[in-house]
């Protein structure tokens, strides 16, 4: 089972390193992958906010009770969902042009939005596009799964 998290925050509270999902960290907790949980309990040991990019959840779901129950029910548990505007889609635009997928720069684009000034952690099944899209950026580490 996905570890429950709650989304309150303590007043005052310290928060860890944002963690943002791509599609196949979603994929990976929901079928119960050992070293994905491992980082996500990690991740909410320090007070992390897991992000998933709305661009992921399109790239998951397909209305299929059975395998769609299983990355609902880890969108419920550890996640907020980004929302997708017209900045995000423009940097993510921007990503595009070194190449690479439009959710990958999606997510890329998101986990900067939400690093600010500071780090952020992108839980990903494809460093090595994630990585391209990320650039130079040192914001951004990568946890693979």
């Amino acid at each position: 089972m996905v570890p429950a998290v709650s989304r309150r925050r303590a007043a005052g509270s310290d928060l860890g390193v944002p963690f943002v999902l791509d599609t196949g960290a979603v994929i990976a907790l929901s079928r119960l992958d050992k070293a994905a949980r491992t980082l996500l309990a990690a991740a909410l040991r320090e007070q992390s906010q897991v992000w998933v990019p709305a661009p992921v959840i399109a790239e998951l779901v397909r209305g299929d009770g059975p395998r769609d129950a299983a990355v609902n029910r880890v969108l419920k548990s550890v996640s907020d969902v980004h929302p997708l505007d017209e900045s995000l889609a423009r940097e993510a635009g921007r990503l595009l042009a070194g190449g690479g997928t439009v959710v990958d720069a999606m997510v890329v684009a998101t986990a900067r939005h939400v690093a600010g000034s500071g780090p952020v952690v992108i839980m990903t099944s494809d460093p090595r596009d994630i990585t391209a899209l990320a650039g130079a950026d040192a914001r951004v580490r990568i946890a693979s799964v």
